[in-house]
């Protein structure tokens, strides 16, 4: 069920009453918007896995998930969500040569090439083992445009100086052959 909140409560529609069953709880920041074709959400309750597909780290929005798995209907109805974070936050800090310190560095635009910044997301449970097992892998799009950051142009007269931050993109595999 989809849960939506309706001040003060949160409310899903076909409401069910717990039982002695047990429950799983996921909870997706931001949620996607209805009708914009923007990224899907699905739960798999025969397999324990959910799926985000076709997330789009170029709209700059983060994608936060968090899980409460083995709720029992017989305890007080109420779910704790631990939120974490399921992208790579990029920061480019360039450094000026220690023999050079006193002298200007221009540069003209610092960029991330090749990035895939789209993808789908899995979140599966195997609760065949004790303790189950969790596993949550990003699925890249190798056909994703290449992300290309700021242009600017910037005189670098300190030692050390942030150029790109917070910078959003799927974690992804960089093979160093290539």
């Amino acid at each position: 069920r989809k849960v939506t909140y309706q001040s003060p409560y949160w409310r899903y529609s076909d409401l069910e009453y717990w039982t002695y069953n047990t429950y799983h709880f996921h909870g997706i920041y931001p949620t996607p918007p209805a009708g914009t074709g923007a990224y899907a959400v699905e739960w798999d309750n025969d397999n324990l896995q959910l799926d985000i597909t076709d997330f789009d780290t170029s709209t700059g929005t983060d994608l936060l998930h968090g899980a409460a798995t083995g709720i029992d209907g017989r305890l007080a109805p109420e779910v704790s969500l631990q939120f974490t974070h399921t992208l790579t936050n990029v920061n480019v800090q360039l450094k000026k040569h220690q023999e050079n310190t006193n002298d200007v560095v221009t540069v003209t635009g610092v960029y991330l090439l090749g990035m895939c910044t789209k993808g789908d997301y899995t979140w599966e449970e195997d609760n065949s083992t004790t303790p189950s097992t969790i596993t949550a892998n990003w699925t890249v799009d190798n056909q994703s445009a290449s992300y290309t950051g700021q242009t600017f142009t910037k005189d670098l007269t300190v030692n050390y100086e942030d150029f790109l931050t917070n910078q959003l993109l799927i974690p992804q595999h960089i093979d160093p052959e290539t």
